[in-house]
């Protein structure tokens, strides 16, 4: 999809057989749950608003260059990555807003169980989120485990103190987990 702005309401979920991406410089509304085998890759420099977007066999990609990011659950099969005000001015406040838990590393076995997925969240604000986990929603029983890298007010500003556990502005409503069976990584020089 490439648009000026960008609505997508089907009235029911959105699945795509593939790949989608969506390449804007305005805004982007996404009132429909989205399901793809593939990559989704949302891309703006206007506020992106999501409802829970899921990736079967690939990554979450959504960056709003120059505004806010908000969604809901997303799970993928391999990594999650969301970025929002980074091109901002220097202590701009666009945030990340996720309502529900963000889940990677999905997809156990294929297309290897040496590549473990993480999870990136960036925001020139405050990011927050519910659970997050790396660990394909399976605890001590997964295959694959990825890093957490949170970073909240990366243009400057007056940074909120970061909670995890507690509810906040600024934190993790939940649990951080990347346990799994292999530790993170299967390389036997590690």
């Amino acid at each position: 999809v490439n648009d000026t702005t960008c609505v997508i309401n089907t009235g029911t979920t959105l699945t795509v057989d593939g790949t989608l991406t969506i390449n804007t410089s305005g805004s982007i509304d996404i009132q429909s749950n989205i399901v793809s085998d593939g990559k989704v890759k949302i891309l703006t420099s206007a506020s992106v608003k999501t409802k829970k977007v899921t990736s079967t066999n690939s990554d979450i990609i959504i960056q709003s260059t120059q505004n806010r990011v908000e969604t809901e659950n997303l799970t993928a099969g391999n990594s999650v990555q969301l970025d929002a005000g980074l091109n901002g001015a220097e202590n701009s406040s666009w945030d990340i807003l996720v309502k529900a838990p963000i889940i990677a590393n999905k997809l156990q076995t294929n297309p290897s169980p040496d590549v473990h997925g993480n999870i990136l969240l960036r925001a020139a604000g405050n990011i927050s989120t519910k659970t997050v986990r790396s660990d394909g929603g399976l605890g001590a029983q997964s295959a694959k485990s990825g890093g957490i890298q949170i970073e909240a007010w990366k243009n400057g500003g007056a940074a909120t103190e970061f909670v995890i556990g507690g509810p906040g502005i600024n934190g993790v409503d939940g649990i951080h987990a990347s346990k799994s069976t292999v530790g993170g990584g299967t390389n036997p020089a590690f």
